[in-house]
């Protein structure tokens, strides 16, 4: 009998976040393909424009050939690398796609990038853990009340404004990019 574990390799140390977007940073979305879950991604990105924040690409793995329980493709990891300061995820509203979520945010954060991942309120111990997990204990969620898939346009426009609030309290809690080059 084979057991096997789904949690997947451990990192041995911490993985520091990654440092916090600059002014007028580019935010990409990399969307999972469950229901609602873009439209609320791209309406907290569109909340955040008046920031000064500007678009980056949106991928969602489900047109890129990969799933919503499991990983996306490397390349898709290297665009958003190269391409966005800021990447929103998501999202996490069931065990395998929270799963994926956080580990796509674990990832991007591991290049760099600063990631935000969506996350309905009866996952967030799951998703933590894996985070703990994975290295990154603080990683950081945008928590909303289960479930997303059967919320309506007016409910994502509504929801918005105070996840993209909860954003840009993330970013503030970021090291800035020259203290984590000095920590580095």
């Amino acid at each position: 009998m084979m057991i096997m574990d789904p949690m997947g390799p451990r990192p041995d140390a911490r993985t520091p976040l990654a440092p916090a977007p600059p002014p007028r940073g580019r935010i990409g979305v990399l969307g999972n393909g469950k229901p609602r879950a873009e439209e609320l991604l791209l309406a907290m990105r569109a909340a955040l424009a008046a920031d000064g924040y500007v678009d980056a690409p949106v991928y969602n793995k489900t047109l890129q050939g990969a799933g919503s329980g499991e990983g996306a493709p490397n390349w898709v990891y290297e665009s958003l690398a190269a391409s966005a300061d800021l990447v929103l995820l998501g999202s996490g509203d069931c065990g395998g796609c929270s799963t994926w979520s956080i580990l796509d945010a674990v990832e991007l954060e591991r290049r760099g990038v600063a990631t935000v991942t969506l996350c309905t309120d009866i996952f967030v111990p799951l998703a933590r853990n894996l985070a703990a997990s994975s290295g990154i204990p603080d990683l950081p969620l945008a928590v909303l009340a289960h479930p997303l898939a059967t919320r309506t346009d007016d409910d994502l426009y509504a929801l918005a404004p105070g996840l993209a609030a909860g954003v840009r309290a993330t970013l503030a809690e970021r090291p800035t990019p020259d203290a984590a080059r000095v920590s580095a």
